[in-house]
Order: structure tokens, then sequence, then C-alpha cells
């Protein structure tokens, strides 16, 4: 008997709005119209599903352990009923024989399976097939009634990886971001920050100054030492240059960097939307994804146990880069908690144990010097690393995705290599119970190997180069980027800059920052939101919002900075 298109009662109190001034994550997970789940969650292994399961992830059901939202249509045969899903993850196409495929149009919200769920923004007809295009929603659009607890951590290490490879807005430009979207002025040696930051997205490009306790802003640092959080309008003095500010789907966070300026880096526009909107077929999932081409990026990237990271190859207009980024794991394993009443999250957590600390390599070339910097470019992986979790009428994945930055300074052709890993054992989290909010954090960091010692530069001018790097853990329901639920963000900034190697003082300077974030609901980064707006403009679909949910404020795990010789300025 299939269930029936729509469980649960009402819409009213759909989202998860938390009490005013409770910023807080939440759990995606499937639920239980009262007291806690019968089941355990349990990592369950991409073999053990079937055919259509392993490749749209596993179907849904309607019982008594959870209350579905009254506008969520459940697909009859779930996976089975899926006859093919779009390259780009966005359009699914459901056979015309799949139960209550009548109640898909627009504003409803499919649920096909764990990976097939989102807001229906568009359905055309295909033969006897519905073509349905899938916007973002938050857990409380699916989810009316349920608690979910997680009796034992669920284990990373066997993931499949899901790719997307012609997801709209996979590279996008930095200077498309919010228009609240802070950077500091720089004054002689002295760069400011102002003392609140809008609530869109973090800087993961640029260090921050030592740390000084957990603040939703953060003071930036000169290679001077001065520092000030005095509120001041964003502009750039004539001599440095002003290196980007990332979005990583977070409150913002400022950034500044001072370096000799040669002349602003070309900044590349965003490229097109590859292919058609909605062609070819998303690739099945694999263990071990293979290296894959993102504009002049060659990107493979890694998970999960040992480490979730990406290797990376750039080579445009006499520019090369190559570099590994790296957040070490130790046997990872996730735990989370998840209480939903009347549409509204009472209670949850998340942790990631066996953080281990990170690392990063890189070294980069230039034969253009001006002409071939890299300015302002966020980079989306188009990989999902995924656990699904079994035990449940929803069914959820533990997924990890990961994005990163890139800018360059050089001044004149010349070069420049660094190394450095730091370590930091342990978990790291947050939970909400009641009004009371509290963050994991690790605070064991260490060296291991010193990003300042190993900077080796060669060219007649000054060089700078900045990465910025975010592994996101997220529980819940959907696909790369569209996906509901809870999640938990890592954040890290790194950047050097070396003085002349001619130079009297050969200057170098290297500096990281560290934070970790949390939400629930999902966050796009403004300038990807309006590429995924024009490609849903060719279906006739309304846009969607940049952001739904609510975003916790970014803590800071370390802000570190140092010069040699110590106490120069590397102007």
């Amino acid at each position: 008997m299939s269930s029936p298109p729509h469980a649960g009662t009402g819409v009213s109190g759909r989202r998860a709005l938390w009490t005013s001034g409770l910023l807080a994550v939440v759990l995606l997970c499937a639920c239980s119209t009262g007291g806690t789940a019968t089941t355990a969650p349990t990592a369950t292994s991409a073999a053990a599903l079937s055919g259509p399961e392993s490749a749209y992830g596993a179907s849904p059901k309607s019982d008594a352990s959870i209350v579905y939202q009254s506008d969520v249509v459940l697909v009859g045969g779930g996976a089975s009923a899926v006859q093919s899903v779009s390259a780009d993850g966005m359009v699914w196409t459901i056979k015309g024989s799949a139960g209550h495929i009548q109640d898909l149009v627009p504003g409803k919200i499919m649920l096909a399976t764990g990976l097939g769920a989102g807001r229906i923004l568009a359905v055309s007809t295909v033969g006897n097939n519905k073509q349905v295009v899938l916007g973002p929603v938050d857990i409380t659009d699916v989810v009316r009634n349920g608690n979910f607890d997680s009796a034992a951590p669920v284990s990373l290490n066997s993931v499949m990886a899901y790719q997307t490879p012609t997801r709209p807005g996979l590279i996008s430009s930095l200077d498309d971001g919010p228009a609240g979207s802070a950077t500091p002025t720089v004054t002689g040696t002295q760069s400011q920050a102002p003392e609140s930051v809008p609530i869109n997205s973090p800087d993961t490009a640029a260090p921050l100054t030592p740390d000084t306790g957990p603040s939703t802003a953060a003071s930036i640092q000169s290679p001077s030492g001065s520092v000030s959080s005095s509120p001041q309008t964003p502009t750039t003095e004539p001599g440095d240059i002003r290196l980007p500010t990332v979005e990583f789907n977070s409150v913002a966070q400022p950034a500044g960097w001072r370096l000799p300026r040669p002349e602003i880096g070309r900044r590349a526009a965003p490229p097109a939307v590859p292919g058609s909107p909605g062609s070819g077929v998303l690739p099945l999932p694999v263990p071990t994804p293979p290296a894959d081409d993102v504009g002049a990026y060659t990107l493979t990237p890694f998970c999960c146990t040992t480490g979730a990271g990406v290797r990376l190859a750039y080579d445009h207009a006499g520019m090369r880069v190559s570099a590994t980024l790296t957040l070490h794991l130790s046997a990872p394993t996730v735990s989370f908690r998840l209480h939903i009443a009347g549409g509204k999250v009472t209670d949850a957590s998340i942790d990631l144990h066996g953080a281990a600390g990170i690392g990063v390599q890189f070294s980069a070339a230039s034969t253009a010097g001006v002409k071939g910097n890299v300015a302002r470019q966020r980079v989306q992986v188009p990989v999902a690393f995924t656990v699904p979790i079994g035990g449940f009428a929803l069914p959820l994945t533990a997924r990890v995705e990961q994005t990163f930055s890139l800018s360059t300074a050089f001044a004149s052709p010349g070069s420049v290599t660094a190394s450095g890993d730091y370590s930091f054992g342990g978990t790291i989290g947050f939970g909400i119970h009641g009004v009371t909010q509290n963050v994991t954090k690790v605070d064991n960091f260490a060296t291991q190997t010193s990003l300042l010692d190993s900077i080796q530069a060669v060219g007649i001018a000054p060089v700078g180069l900045i990465f910025g790097y975010q592994a996101k853990l997220t529980v819940g329901v959907g696909l790369l980027g569209f996906s509901a639920g809870a999640w938990l963000s890592l954040v890290v900034r790194i950047g050097v800059t070396a003085a002349s190697s001619e130079a009297a003082v050969p200057c170098r300077l290297a500096a990281i920052n560290v934070q970790l974030g949390y939400g629930i609901g999902y966050e796009i980064p403004a300038p990807v939101a309006k590429l995924v707006n024009f490609f849903l403009s060719t279906f006739g679909a309304p846009p969607i919002k940049a952001s739904g949910g609510i975003t916790g404020p970014y803590e800071s795990i370390v802000n570190k900075s140092a010069t040699l010789p110590a106490g120069t300025s590397c102007q």
C-alpha cells in the first residue's frame, strides 16, 4: 500500500524559528511523534542499498515515528520511481507510474529519497514522466514532529562520493558578494575592522589577529602588529592591495592584508553556466572520485578515514599553482540529536569526533607577474562525500562538502612555496538545550611544521598568496548545495607574503586563522544564488533566496601571525 501523499497537519510554524537571540544549529533527522526514536541510527553501507537507492538515495517511509509537514509529497516507490537525475543534481525525472505523481506541483515539497528532497520550483511533462526542478528547504519544512537521537556515533570511514559536475556557480567572483560584506580600511600600518558584522558569509581568505576570545567580529592585524576594532568604511589605500572577503555560508568576517601593490590583479567574471540547464546525467557514486576540471582548476578531493581535503592544480595566463589543503581526521565519527515539535526545533546537538589538525602545502609560480594574478575566486568542490544513515522513516545522510578560495599578488614574475601542519586532537561540535547554547572546540592547537619557517620566494618584487578552505559536515537530506539539515563548519585561512629576494631585509610573513561555525537550514553565497536563479529562469521557475534557517556565530580556534625577521612590517 503506497504512502499517503501528505503527512502531518497544518503549515503554520513550518520554519524553525528559535527564540530571539538563540542562534543554534540543529541536526536534521527522521523524527517520531513523541518520545525518542525506537531504533538507533546505523551507518548503512552503500553496498547494502538496492540499485536505485545506491544511485539516488534511500526511500522514505510514512509511519508512526514521524509527522511530515502537510505539503510534503512522498513519491510512491521512492528510489524505484526515479527515472534519472540531471548532472547538476537539480532536475529529477520521476516515472509516470509513480504514486502521487499528480501531487508534484510547484510550491510543494518533494520527498522521493534521502537525496531527492526539496521545494518544487517547476514541473514539466516529458512523455509519461515528470521533470521536477528542486530548490532548497529547511528541515522544518519537511518534518513537523519527532525526536531523533544517535545512540552511538556514526562512522565516516566508508563514504560514497556523489558528483554534480555541472552544478551552476562552481566558480564565482568574490566581487559579487552581498552589499553588506565588510572589508577593513587600511591606513598606514593599521588595518581596522567593524565592531559588528552582517549575517551573510565569513571571510576565509585572510588571516585575522591573535585570538582575544569569542566574537562575531574580528580585529585585523597588519604586519606591524597594530590592532583596532573601530567601525570603518571599506576603502583601499593606494600602495596596498586588498585581498578578498570569501563567503562560506556564515557570519561575515572582515579581512585585510597589507601587501605591496603591483596593481590589482584581473578580476575574472564568474564563468557561464556549463552546459544546458538540467542536461547530462548524475554520475553514479564511487568510493574515490576521479580528478575533475572546474574552470582552470583540476581538483582531486578526498575523504574521510585519515582526512578530508582537496588537491588542486591551477594553470592559466602564466600562473601555476599546486596545493593540498587537508583537515586531518583520525577514525572520524559523528553524533547528533534533534527534537522537533510543532515544526520548531527544541533541542539539538552535533559533534564530530576524531578531528586531528590541518595542513597546507603549496607552490605558485608566475611568468606573467601582475597580469597572471588570480583575483578573488571562490570554488565549490563538486563532490559530496556521504554516508547513508539507516533505521529511520526519513533517510538521512552524513555529508562532507568542501569549498576553497584563492588570491595571488605577484608584482613581477616569481615563485613562492610553503607548507605548514598544525594539530588539535579531539571533538568539535555544538549543542542547544532549552535556552542554553554551547560550542565544543579544541584548545590544544600546536604547530608541527611552521608555515613561516618554510616560506621560499624568488622574484625581483614582493609576492603574496592567500588560501581559504572550508570543510562542512551536514546531517540531513538533499544533494550537494541544496541539503536540508544541521551543519558544522570548519573554516581555515592561510596567507603568506614575502619581500623581494633582492631586498635588503628579506621579510617573510605568515598567518593562520581557524574558526568553527554551525547552523541549520541552507545558505548559498550571493553570486552562486544569482547563477542558480539564472539557471532556474530557463524553466520559468521563481528565484530562490540565498539562505534559509539560522546561522550561529563563528568562534575562533586560533589566530596567529608572525614575521621574519621578528617585528618587521614586510612593506
